[in-house]
């Protein structure tokens, strides 16, 4: 699975510190957080019928507005993309993992169209 993939990726996957840098409430630009990282491959939903799936789970902080910004390693490579809250916990934090964006980046970037994301998101104007 590309979680388990991505964590293996760096020293000390599974419990590895984590940095994550965002803009919390749009307000807070540059702002970093650390966590761990505390699962991998769980799936989520971002609501009814949007299910994410193969997620890194972390404890590290992510609000509104700084959800999109890069969880790293202790080496400052990037490791995930912060994307949600579980919502049942304001303390379960899920990334993409690096390896799926980098696999669906070239696609977005080069194509007019472009297939759904492992992660349960749709394409724009579909049901």
């Amino acid at each position: 699975m590309a979680a388990r993939a991505a964590a293996a990726a760096f020293a000390g996957a599974h419990g590895g510190d984590v940095p994550a840098v965002g803009n919390p409430l749009g307000r807070y630009p540059e702002s970093v957080t650390i966590g761990v990282v505390s699962g991998l491959a769980r799936t989520a939903s971002a609501g009814p019928g949007r299910p994410h799936y193969d997620l890194l789970q972390t404890d590290c902080d992510i609000h509104e507005g700084n959800s999109g910004g890069p969880l790293v390693d202790m080496r400052g490579r990037v490791i995930g993309i912060t994307t949600l809250l579980d919502s049942e916990s304001p303390y379960i934090g899920l990334a993409i993992p690096a390896e799926t964006v980098r696999a669906i980046v070239p696609q977005l970037l080069g194509a007019a169209e472009w297939s759904a994301p492992p992660w349960g998101s749709r394409s724009p104007g579909a049901a």
